[in-house]
């Protein structure tokens, strides 16, 4: 392999922000996506910056929005942005 592109920022790839509030609203996720919770923001960027792993960020999401969603569901509420 020659050549690693990261796309940081959503230049490369357009990431749908919609479809991912609804993706954790469905997971019984929804308090994550509201704008007000400081802590969902500093485990989604701790995500996306590979400061924690896809485990640790699954866990920490359900422990601060009190779900009891298995981690089946929640990759898709990632929606690739982190």
């Amino acid at each position: 392999m020659k050549h690693i592109i990261f796309d940081l920022g959503n230049v490369l790839v357009r990431l749908d922000a919609e479809a991912c509030r609804r993706a954790f609203q469905e997971a019984g996720m929804g308090t994550l996506v509201e704008r007000s919770n400081n802590e969902a923001h500093t485990i989604l960027n701790q995500l996306g910056l590979g400061l924690i792993t896809a485990e640790e960020f699954c866990q920490k999401a359900r422990e601060l929005s009190g779900s009891q969603a298995s981690t089946r569901p929640l990759p898709r509420c990632k929606c690739h942005a982190c």
